[in-house]
């Protein structure tokens, strides 16, 4: 019996030390209501995330226009960004009958050292099947190794990646498979299993 109780209290201490040194917990923890939100990554994962640059041709207001995401699961999302600052959020999810349009509300754009871009938006709601306030005041960077950006409270951002097209030469330049102006907008996932939420700009 002692000689099992050793080996399970062994086998725990490797199990810790293997998992402090490969792994690292990225999120927020709350002790007082004992609750954890976040995504647990190993170190060679966190290293290595990148995303795509923008273009180098680039300019600010290339962002202005509509952009779109389609899920036939949780609806049709459409972002319209103009060049005074303000966008509109729109959702549609015709099974449920719900449809949800915003005022107009302010949207900045912040470049990052690593070539990206946030484009951080003003009481935002969060929409699949329904519309609910985000909470805000922080991003975790997908595409920055998992880091914390702090905003304001009622703030949330979504990141401005490069995007490359298909590699399909037979593919025509009008495609909706080619990403227009090379550029997508990522709504990035905590979890690394599920894919994130990707705009693209409407033709």
């Amino acid at each position: 019996m002692k000689a099992k109780y050793f080996w399970i209290v062994f086998l725990s201490i490797m199990i810790s030390a293997c998992w402090a040194e490969q792994y690292k917990f990225v999120g927020t923890h709350d002790p007082t209501k004992q609750a954890m939100s976040g995504v647990v990554l190993s170190s060679e994962e966190e290293s290595n995330k990148s995303c795509t640059p923008l273009p180098k041709g680039f300019a600010d207001e290339d962002v202005v226009g509509i952009w779109r995401y389609f899920s036939g699961g949780t609806g049709v999302l459409t972002l319209t960004l103009q060049a005074n600052g303000t966008y509109k959020q729109e959702y549609e999810y015709p099974p449920k009958g719900t449809h949800y349009k915003s005022e107009w509300k302010p949207w900045r754009l912040e470049r990052r050292e690593n070539g990206i871009a946030l484009i951080v938006f003003q009481d935002m709601r969060y929409c699949a099947i329904g519309c609910a306030p985000v909470q805000g005041g922080v991003l975790i960077n997908s595409c920055e190794g998992y880091k914390e950006v702090i905003l304001n409270e009622n703030e949330t951002a979504l990141i401005l990646t490069g995007a490359l097209p298909p590699n399909d030469p037979k593919l025509d330049p009008d495609s909706p498979l080619i990403p227009l102006k090379g550029i997508e907008l990522i709504d990035p996932s905590l979890d690394p299993d599920s894919g994130p939420i990707v705009y693209r700009l409407k033709r």
